[in-house]
């Protein structure tokens, strides 16, 4: 009877085992087929105050920019100013300032020309060039009926485009185009009540796309300031060989075209209007996002695509600069890194959202930046991955109010990575 007793036992413990064995088996997978966990990076903790550099000044910085040749960092701020910092020495020094009447005079855009030697400042109503070394300054644009909002040189640093719109509906003018090499100033219209949201050079500086709010491009000869053609959309880049651009706007697909204004090929995602686009570096593909889970990677020469899910809403895509690996980020709280060549998936888990992943210049590292509003745990990190070494710097203690945290960056050379802080600008060395 014992024995029987014993044998029964025996048997029902060995059926639990097989029906949790069974159950394991059941349970959904949390990873894609072929994905790699998160769990082989070596993370370490970090927070602001743990910096290799402190750059401090009396406000926190709207915009940081780093020279191209990385020694120095252009920041500005609210109160009409902007600042250059010495990297090797931490030393900063008043570059620029102007007189703001309201809170909308604040600097809106900064950056270096492509030689490190001038920088554009472009605020509500002015817009300046400066002579790093002397603080020499030339006004390209001061007037009242004219705002501007962003600037941008193009690669071979002869032109600048100044993007913004009229202070009064009953203009036309969304942008300035200025080329250096000969003087010239061009007026870009666009019909009432527009005004600029995109600019992009062609990689040679020879051409130039414009997009407005109402879903209306402009291909422009960025020399003489012709246009050339005209396009439905809001954004619109170029590819990088130049040989085509891309528009995207309120249709639910996106257009590309040939960069003599004709349509080449049409690129579908689940009938969706698509949130963000971006070209492989060898131009050959293109990766749409919508406001969906889903990421399309299509092959331009003959069409075909594949998709890849999130759980979540998409926020982002980019390439690495070998295009090798894309990086998409979800509000799922994941980051994937997908092998192009295989199709296999690197999943980098978050502990919320994930706003942004930026890959550096080389692509050796990948930046992320986790935020959500919860009322009862608010998360705010962000998270540098060394791609070679298999580490991950988590920072967190960050400000409780969002600062520009999008304009965290690598330097070009990839020796620091800088974002603003309360009152400063902090620096970790890579």
């Amino acid at each position: 009877m014992k024995n029987l007793k014993l044998q029964t036992l025996s048997q029902l413990a060995c059926a639990l085992s097989l029906l949790s064995a069974c159950n394991e088996q059941m349970k959904p997978s949390l990873e894609p087929k072929g994905a790699r966990a998160y769990g082989d990076f070596k993370s370490s903790a970090a927070a602001p105050a743990d910096a290799d550099l402190k750059l401090p000044f009396t406000d926190t910085p709207e915009n940081l920019r780093f020279s191209p040749d990385s020694r120095t960092l252009l920041t500005s701020f609210r109160d009409g100013t902007v600042q250059i910092s010495e990297l090797e020495t931490s030393q900063s020094r008043l570059l620029y300032q102007q007189a703001v009447a309201n809170s909308e005079d604040w600097i809106h855009s900064i950056g270096f020309s492509p030689d490190g030697r001038q920088s554009v400042i472009a605020s509500r109503n002015t817009t300046a060039l400066v002579e790093i070394a002397t603080g020499e300054t030339k006004l390209l644009i001061s007037q009242e009926n004219f705002r501007t909002y962003g600037v941008n040189f193009s690669p071979d640093g002869q032109s600048l485009i100044a993007m913004g719109g009229p202070e009064f509906y009953a203009e036309t003018t969304i942008g300035k185009l200025f080329n250096f090499s000969t003087g010239a100033t061009f007026s870009l219209t666009f019909p009432q009540h527009s005004f600029a949201k995109r600019a992009a050079f062609s990689r040679d500086s020879r051409l130039l796309l414009v997009t407005s709010n109402l879903d209306l491009g402009k291909l422009y000869d960025a020399k003489s300031g012709q246009d050339l053609a005209s396009f439905a959309g809001d954004e619109a880049q170029f590819s990088p060989d130049g040989r085509y651009f891309a528009a995207s706007g309120k249709q639910d697909f996106l257009q590309i075209y040939t960069t003599q204004g004709q349509p080449f090929r049409k690129v579908d995602h689940e009938q969706h209007p698509i949130w963000n686009f971006a070209f492989s570096p060898d131009s050959q593909q293109v990766v749409t996002t919508t406001e969906r889970n889903s990421v399309r990677l299509t092959d331009l020469r003959d069409g075909a695509s594949k998709t890849f899910l999130h759980d979540g809403r998409v926020n982002g895509a980019e390439f690495s600069s070998d295009g090798k690996i894309l990086a998409t980020a979800s509000d799922d709280g994941t980051v994937k890194l997908i092998n192009l060549a295989d199709g296999s998936e690197r999943l980098l888990a978050h502990p919320d959202r994930v706003s942004l992943a930026r890959f550096s210049p080389s692509g050796n590292f990948l930046f992320t930046y986790v935020f959500t509003n919860s009322a009862n745990a608010p998360v705010r990190e962000l998270r540098i991955f060394d791609l070679r070494s298999n580490s991950v710097k988590i920072i967190s203690g960050l400000e409780s109010e969002s600062t520009a945290y999008d304009d965290a960056s690598f330097s070009p050379d990839e020796r620091y990575f800088a974002f603003p802080v309360e009152k400063s600008v902090v620096i970790f060395k890579l």
